[in-house]
C-alpha cells in the first residue's frame, strides 16, 4: 500500500522537480509520486481521503511550505508504527541553504493520536551520480501468502466508519443497483441536480421522468463532462442500471449527449 509523505523519505533516492504550477517529487520507493500544487489554486472540494492527503504548497521567502490534509488515517510515519488519523495535519518545510543541500522539517499536529505536535528534521544531500531504479517488492510474497506467512491488508470491516465507499456512501454504491438489468434509456433533460458528492439529471424518458445518476464532479470534469455540458432541453442517452429500493432512480454508466458518448463508472 502507499507510505503517504513522510515514510516515503526513505534512505532511497528521490527526485525533487519543479515548474510554475507544481513540485513533484519522485520517490525510488514503492516508485510512488506527488504532484504539488504552487500556483495558489484552492483544495480539491469533494475529494475522498487518502494516503497521502490533499497537498497544497507555498513560498515563504526562499522555504517552501507544503500543508497536507485529507488523510484516509491508514499512513503511518514510520515502519514500526506511530500512526495517524484521519485529523492529521502534516506541515512540511524545505530549505536550500547552498547548492548542495536541503533542510527539511516536518510537523504533524494529530489530537486525536497525540497530546502534542510531533516534528523531525533532516538533511537532504544532493547525489547528481545516482539515477532512480525501479522499485520491486515482491520476491517471495506469492507463495509466502499460499503458505500462511504474511497476512494481506484488506482495509477495515465496511462495518466500521472507515470502511464505507466515502464517496458515494452505500446508499449508492454498485450493489444498490441492479446489475442484472443493464437498460438504454433516451430522455430530454428537465431538470440538473447538484447532490453532493455526486451530480443527477432529471430526465423525462416517454412521459416517465427519473432520476439520473451520474459521478463525482470531479470525474465528470477528468472525462470532459463540464457542469456546462448538461442543459435542460437537450437529449441525453444513457445506460444505466436500475435502483433496488428507489423505482424512479437509475445509475449510469455512460452518457451520450450532444452526439459524444462517455464511460462514466
Amino acid at each position: 500500500m502507499p507510505f503517504g509523505w513522510i515514510r516515503s523519505f526513505s534512505p532511497h533516492p528521490m527526485s525533487i522537480q519543479q515548474n510554475n504550477n507544481y513540485i513533484m517529487f519522485l520517490f525510488e520507493q514503492s516508485t510512488m509520486f506527488q504532484m504539488v500544487p504552487t500556483d495558489g489554486r484552492p483544495r480539491r472540494e469533494g475529494w475522498p481521503p487518502t494516503w497521502f492527503g490533499d497537498s497544497v504548497g507555498h513560498w515563504e521567502g526562499d522555504t517552501l511550505v507544503i500543508e497536507v490534509v485529507n488523510l484516509n488515517g491508514y499512513a503511518k510515519l514510520a515502519t514500526i508504527g506511530q500512526p495517524m488519523s484521519v485529523q492529521a495535519k502534516i506541515t512540511m518545510y524545505f530549505t536550500r541553504p547552498d547548492y548542495g543541500h536541503i533542510t527539511f522539517k516536518w510537523v504533524l499536529d494529530d489530537p486525536k493520536t497525540y497530546t502534542r505536535p510531533l516534528s523531525n528534521e533532516r538533511v537532504f544531500v544532493l547525489t547528481p551520480n545516482v539515477e532512480l531504479m525501479e522499485y520491486g517488492c515482491m520476491e517471495g510474497n506469492l507463495r509466502s501468502l499460499l503458505e500462511g506467512a504474511i497476512t494481506p491488508w484488506i482495509g477495515p470491516p465496511e462495518t466500521e466508519e472507515t470502511g464505507k465507499n466515502l464517496v458515494y456512501g452505500t446508499e449508492r454504491d454498485w450493489p444498490a443497483y441492479d446489475l442484472t438489468k443493464p437498460q438504454k434509456i433516451t430522455g430530454v433533460i428537465r431538470q440538473v441536480l447538484s447532490r453532493d458528492p455526486f451530480e443527477f439529471v432529471r430526465i423525462d424518458a416517454g412521459g416517465k421522468m427519473l432520476d439520473v445518476v451520474l459521478s463525482p464532479p470531479v470525474r465528470m470534469e477528468f472525462r470532459g463532462l463540464q457542469e456546462r455540458t448538461f442543459q435542460t432541453g437537450l437529449t441525453i442517452t444513457v445506460d444505466a442500471v436500475p435502483s433496488k429500493t428507489k423505482p424512479n432512480e437509475v445509475r449510469a454508466q455512460t452518457v451520450t449527449i450532444n452526439g459524444k458518448t462517455t464511460e462514466i463508472r
